[in-house]
Formats: C-alpha cells, structure tokens, sequence
C-alpha cells in the first residue's frame, strides 16, 4: 500500500474547497475528522464534514471528535 499527498493551500470556504481539490486530483478517499459538535449542533451550525459527505460520490472516512 502506497500513501501519496500532495498540499495545496487555496481560498474559500473549507467545504467546498475540500470537495473541488479531491475532484481535481481525483482522490479515492477522503479522510476527515471532527471537533466533537453534537449531531443537534452541527446539523443547526453546519459543518465541514457534513458539508463534504453529503456533496461528493467519494468515499469519506470521518473519525468523530470527543465530545
């Protein structure tokens, strides 16, 4: 198993930005985590991992924060 990454910064909102890069470079999965916000709360605030999970067909591993 062989792990590339590549780091580019670029402007704008996180989710976006981070659902345009990973159909740009073609990734096969996004791995994300999260600050521990309550499903009530993120969902009220919104959230960048909800953001991507539900905008993009590629796989996404989300690893929940401590709450």
């Amino acid at each position: 198993l062989q792990l590339k990454a590549k780091i580019k910064v670029e402007a704008g909102k996180p989710g976006e930005t981070i659902h345009r890069i990973a159909d740009q470079q073609k990734v096969t999965c996004i791995v994300m985590g999260g600050r521990g916000m309550s499903t009530l709360r993120r969902t009220l605030l919104g959230g960048v991992s909800d953001y991507v999970i539900k905008h993009t067909q590629i796989p996404v591993i989300f690893i929940p924060g401590q709450q």
